[in-house]
């Protein structure tokens, strides 16, 4: 199994920050322009060379500190780096942005966002049901001590309560799901665009 094999975590935990998961996925980067066979890649380790050599503070680098490095003056013309180095900064900079993490990223917090409200309002709605003490009340007279009228009732509630949680969660990972295949899919069309010369 690929040693970077991202599952959504990994790569919304490296647009939201983190950077374990920034170094994963530049790992993962790393790993298929050498696989490519583009020879700025061929022959280095990236745990042992680059990332080491990217992160000479000792500390590692999140995506922002990975793009601002990697198209910073170091890379540059006229900067320190090698011919070789700079090649390598370039594709994988270009890749980085390429993967489109970080808009990714943002997209599926508004949307995870945009579900929470929507079902935030539909469980009030749920809740306000409950407590109604009418005959009109979607649960009847519950906690009256009068007849169950609505046919409804505490049982009512309570799978109603876990209908929304059950589809909220499947939103939920249907968001996961797509948000893993957009990165993966940028990836490859990536690639396509940009061919091993």
């Amino acid at each position: 199994m690929n040693e970077y094999d991202l599952g959504f975590s990994d790569i919304y935990g490296a647009g939201t920050g983190n950077v374990q998961g920034a170094q994963d996925v530049m790992g993962l980067l790393f790993d298929l322009l050498q696989k490519s066979g583009r020879e700025e890649f061929q022959g280095i380790d990236f745990e042992r060379n680059f990332a080491s050599w990217m992160n000479q503070q000792g500390e590692g680098r999140d995506l922002k500190g990975w793009q601002d490095y990697l198209g910073g003056e170091v890379f540059q013309e006229g900067g320190g780096a090698s011919d070789v180095n700079k090649e390598m900064a370039s594709s994988l900079l270009s890749m980085l942005q390429g993967s489109g993490v970080m808009d990714l990223t943002k997209g599926y917090g508004q949307d995870v966002g945009d579900i929470g409200s929507e079902f935030g309002a539909q469980l009030k709605g749920l809740q306000k049901g409950y407590s109604s003490q009418g005959k009109g009340g979607r649960y009847g007279k519950i906690g009256t001590g009068g007849r169950d009228i609505g046919g409804g009732g505490r049982s009512k509630y309570m799978s109603d309560i876990y209908g929304l949680q059950q589809k909220q969660h499947e939103m939920q990972q249907g968001l996961q799901d797509q948000f893993s295949s957009d990165f993966y899919s940028n990836l490859a069309t990536w690639q396509g665009l940009n061919p091993t010369p």
